[in-house]
């Protein structure tokens, strides 16, 4: 007997493989084939390692050096309310935001015992995901150009991202925005990509 699906899997399954039909198989047809090769140079590797070594060591002492805000308790609470207790948003207790990272934060806490640290470590995670997507997606903009200016490019896009002063307010504390702007990301990149 073949297993039910709810009727949005399907119409999400048919919309793929429609989407599947127009763009064809290939990535080809969105990107001429030579450019769809690119040529790796292991300096280039070594630089990459080093820079995101370095956004670490921006970002991670975000969560230890970040003021207390009332409101991360927000966050914190409903994610032991949901690991610990087994309780839903909006049917057990209030939740005055968008369910999406409830998750990440809930398995955070269920792995260990510093809620708090884990829910602001979780949203730091989002936060160097968001840095790695947003490189590959600038030097993806500008594949046609050296690697050395994609490289270059995709540094100064992840370092002004890093340094605004709104995600330098919102990094390393337990708030839902992070994850959000991973999302974000994504979806540029899907876009980007030709999905």
């Amino acid at each position: 007997p073949r297993m039910q699906v709810p009727g949005f899997v399907e119409n999400l399954s048919s919309l793929f493989a429609f989407i599947r039909d127009i763009r064809g198989s290939e990535s080809s047809l969105i990107i001429p084939p030579a450019m769809n090769t690119p040529t790796r140079s292991p300096w280039l590797r070594i630089l990459e390692v080093t820079f995101f070594s370095f956004v670490l060591l921006l970002i991670l002492p975000r969560i230890l050096d970040s003021g207390l805000s009332h409101d991360e308790y927000q966050f914190v609470a409903p994610a032991q309310f949901f690991a610990g207790q087994g309780l839903l948003p909006y049917l057990d207790f209030p939740y005055h935001h968008m369910p999406y990272q409830l998750v990440v934060n809930a398995l955070a806490v269920a792995l260990t015992r510093y809620d708090f640290l884990a829910v602001r470590a979780a949203t730091s995670l989002f936060t160097f995901i968001s840095a790695l997507l947003l490189y590959q997606t600038v030097k993806n903009t500008f594949r046609a150009r050296p690697v050395l200016f994609q490289f270059l490019a995709g540094a100064l896009g992840v370092m002004a991202f890093l340094l605004d002063p709104s995600l330098e307010f919102l990094d390393g504390r337990a708030f839902n925005h992070t994850l959000a702007c991973f999302f974000s990301l994504l979806a540029w990149r899907a876009f980007q990509s030709g999905l």
